[in-house]
């Protein structure tokens, strides 16, 4: 693995000491983790993690509970935790090797079957790639070239692995839902799982934003149109169709932390459904 530093602004941050009440925190998820069944530890976790992002409350309807999920970006483990408590198993995709480990550790004691964890970058091929971590967000780390991520802050470039999710297909079980939060580099990702997507019609939540990749909201739509998904956001308590989305006032990121009607004004975050999915949310689709 190499890195260079890129970015008008590098500097350093450390990390301030633990308060006691942190410790003793720590040490009750520890020992809960440690002697609790690795389930009953992740409804509590989920619970303590809470729906930090409204759509986390459609899981129900986005995962099939007989059926597998994939976590693509899983960073620190806030949608694997809640993808483990509606399916089968969950695959955790999170490239950076510290977060990787962090979220190994976070949601188990020990290896356990019901979850697998890949320190690997997904995208529409196999070999290596540039990978840009911002320093002060690794949340906002990225394949995606088009993004200008660098812009924001002095970023790390790591020489990552990267695959195809088709390259999994075979040892996989069926596929219910996948997550992807890639940051601009949702239409690769989504070309690198077409046989998946052709087999299983898993649901799809994904973030789109164009801020990180102009254009990308329309490939996407494109590209799951032709494999016969319809896509949503959701608003007001209902599924809107995509097709009534409005990108400059929706998107607008001058409004990134404003609400309206108690809820974010920016919305970035995307459903999709095959077509054989939806009856099961059909009260939810808004008819206008």
């Amino acid at each position: 693995m190499s890195s260079t530093t890129i970015g008008t602004q590098a500097t350093s941050t450390q990390l301030a000491p633990a308060s006691p009440a942190h410790g003793i925190k720590a040490l009750v998820h520890d020992g809960l983790k440690a002697f609790l069944p690795a389930p009953w530890y992740w409804r509590f976790l989920a619970w303590r993690v809470g729906y930090f992002d409204v759509e986390l409350r459609l899981l129900r309807y986005l995962c099939d509970g007989n059926k597998a999920s994939i976590d693509v970006g899983a960073s620190a483990g806030g949608y694997t935790v809640h993808l483990l408590n509606h399916s089968t198993k969950c695959y955790a995709f999170e490239p950076l090797p510290d977060s990787s480990s962090y979220l190994s550790r976070r949601l188990t004691a020990r290896p356990h079957p019901r979850l697998r964890v890949e320190t690997v970058a997904l995208s529409d091929r196999t070999g290596k790639a540039d990978l840009k971590v911002m320093r002060a967000d690794t949340g906002r780390s990225t394949l995606e070239v088009e993004n200008p991520v660098e812009r924001a802050g002095a970023i790390e470039v790591l020489t990552v692995t990267t695959r195809r999710l088709d390259d999994y297909a075979d040892l996989m079980e069926p596929v219910g839902c996948i997550k992807i939060d890639v940051e601009g580099h949702e239409e690769a990702v989504l070309h690198g799982a077409a046989n998946i997507l052709r087999r299983d019609h898993p649901s799809l939540i994904i973030e789109i934003e164009e801020r990180h990749k102009p254009g990308s909201l329309a490939a996407v739509r494109r590209y799951l149109g032709e494999l016969g998904y319809r896509g949503f956001f959701f608003r007001g308590g209902h599924l809107r169709a995509i097709e009534s989305f409005d990108l400059d006032k929706q998107q607008n990121v001058a409004e990134i932390a404003a609400k309206v009607a108690g809820e974010s004004a920016y919305i970035n975050n995307f459903l999709f459904f095959a077509v054989d999915a939806l009856p099961k949310v059909r009260h939810l689709i808004d008819a206008r």
